[in-house]
């Protein structure tokens, strides 16, 4: 509850808000900062092409999400990033910085910035094993093929977070997980 009480009054102290990341959890906090603090300026800058993840829902749901959030007058950067020089900054900046973005070289000042570009993968464990070379090294996720079978190992799958698939939601890993339960029968 402490942080929570923190994180507001950082949010009430702050005028120009960050949001680094268009996923779930950065729509869902600037649409509840817009809708709390409507006089707050807030940006979005997201990576892809869409807010959330590509090629998973219909046109409409991101056409419509953005229109709702645009509504709020947050501004939404898409197909750009920022890159934090600090590597050590887990979920807030809480001084005022000015970024500028990779693609665009939008500058953008921020008294509150909120990192919400997705979880890490713990993938150490892997790397001193013998599937180190089966790690995608741009995503720290493990290769795998249509039936989510490591190369070169039938009987090995990965499913969820760390394999290297689009879909990371866990809705998805669950059916990935019937599914492979049902490979493992056959085998």
């Amino acid at each position: 509850i402490n942080l929570y009480n923190d994180i507001q009054e950082k949010i009430q102290k702050s005028q120009q808000i960050l949001i680094i990341g268009g996923g779930p959890v950065g729509i869902e906090l600037a649409g509840e900062i817009a809708t709390d603090y409507p006089e707050k300026h807030i940006t979005i800058v997201h990576s892809q092409k869409t807010l959330l993840q590509p090629n998973i829902y219909n046109e409409k749901i991101y056409k419509n999400i953005q229109e709702q959030l645009e509504k709020l007058h947050i501004n939404i950067i898409l197909n750009d990033r920022i890159e934090l020089l600090n590597n050590h900054y887990i979920n807030y900046i809480e001084e005022k910085q000015t970024f500028i973005t990779k693609n665009n070289k939008i500058n953008i000042t921020a008294d509150l910035t909120f990192i919400c570009t997705g979880a890490h993968i713990n993938n150490r464990s892997l790397l001193n094993s013998s599937l180190k070379s089966k790690i995608n090294p741009e995503t720290g996720r493990i290769i795998v093929n249509n039936y989510l079978q490591i190369d070169g190992y039938n009987n090995i799958f990965a499913i969820g977070d760390i394999c290297d698939k689009e879909e990371k939601f866990a809705f998805l890993a669950n059916r990935q997980a019937e599914y492979v339960a049902k490979i493992i029968q056959l085998i």
